[in-house]
């Protein structure tokens, strides 16, 4: 279990971000925790080897919450997305075909401005495209959401992959050692679940309401990447 030990400079209300890996099948080999200069959650970095195979750069997020309003509080999840896009990019610089991995509450949908910040191309002299990530949200299955609010379920809880992840999915292209499928899977076990008195239908059974314990695990539901491994032998 990686955790920032820098409480003093997270969350107020001490909510931070962790990565818990299975040590038979991930091996850490450094950890960062990058601040964004107000009070939130870090962005946690971990370089690791997964499986024996290859390298892993993962990225664990839980961008600001629209507290406030979804106008008034955009400024702060587009100033995180600045800071992973400075993340990733340095990494895709020192090696365009890195396996990056983003996953986390990013409190966006995919097609928001802050998220596409990570994810169309704005240096018109970058050929490759090698520096844009790929947002798996749009091609998730499960469930029609991984959090529902006023009775609209939206999918904030999402995997970015780089490119060179996916180049299994192109014909005649042998797999890098790692990769993955163009697909991520939400989640919806029962147990998980509640029925929704206010707006019908279900909803993720959630923790506390206000002070109130309810019980649940989570008001997000869970988000599932299955990674490939390949190997010449």
């Amino acid at each position: 279990r990686l955790q920032n030990p820098r409480y003093q400079d997270c969350d107020s209300r001490g909510i931070d971000v962790a990565l818990l890996y299975r040590e038979d099948t991930f091996t850490p080999l450094e950890k960062h925790f990058y601040s964004v200069g107000f009070p939130t959650r870090d962005i946690l970095y971990t370089k690791g080897v997964v499986n024996s195979l290859d390298t892993l750069h993962i990225l664990v997020n839980h961008w600001p919450s629209k507290s406030g309003g979804e106008k008034a509080s955009e400024p702060r999840r587009i100033a995180v997305a600045q800071r992973v896009k400075g993340i990733t990019d340095s990494l895709l610089a020192a090696n365009p075909s890195a396996n990056i991995l983003l996953m986390g509450d990013f409190n966006d949908t995919h097609n928001s401005k802050s998220l596409k910040i990570l994810t169309e191309n704005n240096l018109p002299d970058d050929s490759s495209g090698r520096k844009v990530l790929v947002n798996l949200a749009p091609f998730a299955w499960g469930a029609d959401g991984t959090h529902k609010y006023r009775g609209v379920w939206s999918t904030i809880d999402q995997f970015l992959v780089s490119q060179g992840m996916l180049e299994c999915e192109q014909e005649g292209v042998l797999p890098q050692r790692v990769f993955c499928r163009k697909e991520m899977e939400i989640f919806l076990p029962e147990f998980l679940l509640e029925w929704d008195k206010t707006y019908m239908g279900i909803k993720p059974r959630r923790t506390y309401q206000g002070p109130k314990y309810l019980g649940g695990v989570s008001d997000h539901l869970p988000i599932i990447l299955t990674l490939y491994g390949y190997s010449e032998n």
